[in-house]
């Protein structure tokens, strides 16, 4: 990322890594938010777009959500980690906000948003730390087989009240995933472990290391 202090490296991507996102297969204008340099001799394979947009366009509406919504997730803590490595501080969350997911909880469900924004929190030396802001069409809570080290085991979801979400079916999700292509499904793990990872990341410039 670009920053006022100069290039700062949020990953170092290896073997079996991907570069790009889902939101680029709904061919849409969309600015990079980051650039990615190689390191000496390298060898990219290059994807093919129109089979991938086609499988894309096959999943459900939800489905779809969820992995433009990992995209989102992503840009956004990657923002947190650069406003706290310029020694920024966290965002501010609107009052009146109730805990919708408890950070540990083991009966979560799977949410969309409808309407409003919801706030996920993590926690760092007992701070909480406001990561990324939740808006229409963002996924949240215990999704079958996507982890991305947030919530509901290292960060709860908290929202003003008046917002919309609908539930999801864990038994659809689960089942869409398993359909899914080698090249999806590692294009999941990747992106979900590059959110993982640029949080520990984010929490470590937040303590100025």
């Amino acid at each position: 990322r670009e920053t006022p202090q100069g290039p700062l490296t949020v990953a170092r991507l290896g073997e079996g890594s991907f570069v790009g996102t889902f939101s680029s297969l709904l061919f849409q204008d969309i600015a990079r938010s980051a650039t990615v340099t190689a390191e000496g001799d390298m060898r990219l394979g290059l994807l093919d777009t129109q089979r991938l947009a086609g499988e894309f366009r096959t999943l459900s509406n939800d489905f779809r959500n969820a992995l433009v919504s990992l995209d989102r997730r992503l840009r956004m803590v990657t923002d947190r980690a650069v406003e706290w490595f310029l020694k920024k501080p966290p965002l501010a969350l609107p009052k009146g906000c109730e805990v919708l997911i408890p950070a540990g909880s083991s009966s979560a469900g799977a949410y969309v948003m409808e309407e409003g924004e919801a706030y996920v929190i993590g926690q760092s030396e007992n701070t909480a730390l406001p990561l990324v802001v939740l808006k229409k069409d963002d996924i949240f809570g215990n999704i079958p087989l996507i982890d991305m080290g947030h919530e509901r085991r290292n960060a709860m979801i908290v929202a003003p009240k008046g917002i919309k979400a609908n539930k999801l079916d864990p038994r659809e999700f689960e089942k869409t995933y398993n359909q899914l292509s080698g090249t999806f499904t590692s294009m999941i793990y990747c992106i979900c472990t590059s959110i993982a990872l640029t949080t520990r990341l984010a929490y470590l410039f937040r303590k100025g290391k």
